[in-house]
């Protein structure tokens, strides 16, 4: 029973511990984040960020973004113009009107090269080339047309 607790008490704090990040701000106007104790856990490097939601974040720095997790590593580059849609464990990212696809792990799906990405319900995604519509399931590694990635 000790160890239950035990293994159910980890499995909480696991996922509980980004809500304890509270944001605070370097002479430099950079963001960073301590836990509850005070201790800083993620240096103050980031000029903005979106909150932490099951433990990631974007973030934004000189003017680019990326997502972080609650440990401070950096999960997808900081170096897109858009970072948006967490959603179905995939993220959407953005550079020079171009959108690309990786997953939450940090996994490049598609690279920066279509006009839109649409992530939709279960992983389905919608991606616009060139005004054509094609569709992909990455769950069942189908597609309506030649995505070399599904």
């Amino acid at each position: 029973m000790k160890n239950l607790f035990t293994l159910l008490f980890s499995i909480l704090s696991f996922f509980t511990f980004a809500q304890d990040l509270v944001e605070f701000k370097n002479e430099q106007d950079k963001i960073g984040f301590k836990n509850s104790e005070g201790t800083i856990v993620i240096p103050a490097q980031f000029d903005n960020y979106e909150s932490f939601e099951n433990n990631l974040a974007i973030v934004e720095k000189d003017n680019r973004k990326g997502l972080i997790n609650s440990k401070g590593e950096i999960i997808i580059p900081i170096e897109f113009e858009i970072v948006y849609g967490i959603e179905n464990n995939l993220v959407v990212v953005s550079n020079d009107f171009k959108k690309g696809v990786y997953d939450i792990k940090g996994k490049k799906i598609f690279d920066v090269i279509y006009e839109d990405i649409i992530i939709g319900i279960n992983s389905m995604l919608v991606i616009t080339d060139s005004y054509e519509n094609n569709w992909g399931d990455l769950r069942f590694q189908r597609s309506k047309s030649q995505f070399s990635k599904i």
